[in-house]
Parts: structure tokens; C-alpha cells; sequence
């Protein structure tokens, strides 16, 4: 659950400036395109989420000091330039900055194909310099830090993407494959790979190639990851106890629940309640 759309947010207790907008015509591959600003220093924790990122900086000063995270440490700081694309991440990843100023475009997994043409997989865990794959940078520079303000930014940055869209057979199969996958998240279903091919009517190999290419993780990982994702907005909005939070986003037990949170977040739910912040899945580093 991303912050509501097309509103500005003050976090005084953050310092920071977050406005959002919902690029309707990128529906299923863009949730959410999002400038975040602060003038404050910070070390900051973020928690998976299922989605990756494309980043462009407003401010030239702004970039990440240090950034720990699986594949990127600070040897290799994709910040230091204007764009990067990170891909989703499966551990937490921890980040320092003096200051933040970059607009963001919350992209789904498939969205890493459909417009760079770049598997799910191969930036899982990751973050790469859009130089590397993006032709005009100097021109989407120009515009973004020319626009007037967020909105005129957001709109722009939706046209740009769209027109990237590449149009296949196989990425419309994608796009139903994820609508099942979410309906059987979001109904709890506990199905096994070899039941859930069947669900789909493909081959195993076949499943496993559209899942690690278009989804970065295996089918059977895949939903383990977004129902994690689904518990942990529940854990952050409700007030719940932790036993109804797990029996409702299907989990056996508390301790299955418990056992599932540690593996994405190195902490259990209790230990995230007690750290949250005002946004989903981000608090300061311990």
C-alpha cells in the first residue's frame, strides 16, 4: 500500500517533503511515480517490497553516501549519477544520505522487460547506472529539471515510459499470469509450483522461464515474497494482533508467520511495529 496518490506529505518528524502521483495510463506497470525530499541527514532502512525502481535526481548535490544491500555496496553507488533502476530486493537494504531529492517511478518486475528489456532477474538483488541502458539521459535530464514543478515532472515521466512499452504476445501472458498470481495472494491460497503450472496450463519449464525473466524469482518464491509484502502493510496500518495479521494472509501459524517475516527482514514482526516510521517499510538504521 503505496501512499495516497496526487497528494503532498509533510513528515515533520522525518523532515521530509513526499509527493506522489498515479500514472494511470501505466497501469500494471508503474504503481506510483513519487518525488521524495529531504535536507536532512539520514540513515535509512528499506524493506522489500516486490517492486523495483527507476531514479532520477532533481538536485545535483543529492546521492547516497553508503549503500549496503546484497549486490551493491559502496564501490558501487549508482547514485553518483543522474538515473539509475535498482530491482526489487529480497533483504533489507540500508542507505545514508546528507540530502534527498530525487523523483522515483515504482515499477512492477515486468515493467524491467516490457520497457528496458531487461530481465527481472538479473537485477534482483541490484541497482545498475541508466547510462547503461538508456540512449537520451542527457535530453530526460534536461526535461525533468527544466519542468516547473512535480506534477508537470510525473506527467512527463508517464509519457516517456509509456511510449517504451514493447508490446508482445508474451507480455500480455505476463500481465494475466500476475493477475492470477495477485488473486491468489490476496485470497490466501496455499498452492504448491506443480499445482499452480497447472493452474496456469503451462509447462514447468515454461512457468519457470516467465517467472525468473518476468518476475525475477521462481513462481513458488514469487508468492512468498508478495504475501510477505501484504503481511507487512497489514503489520504497518493495522493494529491487529500479529496471530490474526498471519492466519489472515494465509500463514499456518504465528510461528510459520514469524519464520516467513525473518527470512526478507532479518527481524520479526514485533521488532518492526516497534521500529516503524510514518512510511511503509522504511525506518532509520539501527
Amino acid at each position: 500500500m503505496l501512499h495516497e496518490a496526487n497528494k503532498n506529505f509533510h513528515f515533520p518528524r522525518l523532515k521530509m517533503l513526499v509527493q506522489n502521483y498515479i500514472p494511470k495510463k501505466l497501469n500494471g506497470f508503474v504503481e506510483l511515480i513519487s518525488q521524495q525530499t529531504s535536507d536532512q541527514p539520514y540513515s535509512w532502512t528499506f524493506l522489500p517490497d516486490g517492486i523495483s525502481c527507476l531514479m532520477l535526481r532533481i538536485n545535483t548535490e543529492s546521492k547516497f553516501d553508503i549503500i549496503k544491500a546484497k549486490n551493491i555496496g559502496q564501490f558501487n553507488n549508482p547514485s553518483d549519477q543522474f538515473c539509475f533502476i535498482t530491482g526489487f530486493t529480497t533483504s533489507p537494504v540500508d542507505i545514508s544520505f546528507e540530502q534527498f531529492d530525487f523523483i522515483a517511478a515504482y515499477l512492477n518486475p515486468i515493467a524491467l522487460k516490457a520497457i528496458f528489456g531487461i530481465a527481472a532477474q538479473d537485477l534482483k538483488d541490484f541497482a545498475l547506472d541508466g547510462s547503461l541502458i538508456i540512449s537520451d539521459l542527457a535530453w530526460i535530464e534536461d526535461k525533468i529539471n527544466t519542468l516547473p514543478n512535480f506534477i508537470e515532472r510525473a506527467k512527463w515521466l508517464e509519457e516517456w515510459l509509456f511510449t517504451k512499452i514493447t508490446e508482445t504476445a508474451e507480455l500480455h501472458t505476463v500481465l494475466s499470469i500476475r493477475k492470477l498470481a495477485e488473486k491468489i495472494t490476496q485470497n490466501h491460497f496455499n498452492i504448491k509450483g506443480k499445482q499452480l503450472e497447472e493452474f496456469m496450463g503451462y509447462s514447468r519449464a515454461h512457468t519457470h522461464r516467465l517467472f525468473n525473466e518476468w518476475f525475477g524469482l521462481s513462481s513458488q518464491k514469487y508468492q512468498r515474497l508478495m504475501k510477505f509484502v501484504h503481511s507487512l502493510e497489514s503489520l504497518h496500518w493495522s493494529e491487529e494482533s500479529l496471530t490474526t495479521i498471519g492466519l489472515n494472509h494465509g500463514y499456518f501459524d504465528q510461528a510459520h508467520f514469524i519464520r516467513t517475516f525473518k527470512e526478507f527482514t532479518d527481524m520479526t514482526p514485533r521488532e518492526y511495529r516497534n521500529l516503524k516510521s510514518d512510511l511503509l517499510g522504511q525506518f532509520p538504521s539501527q
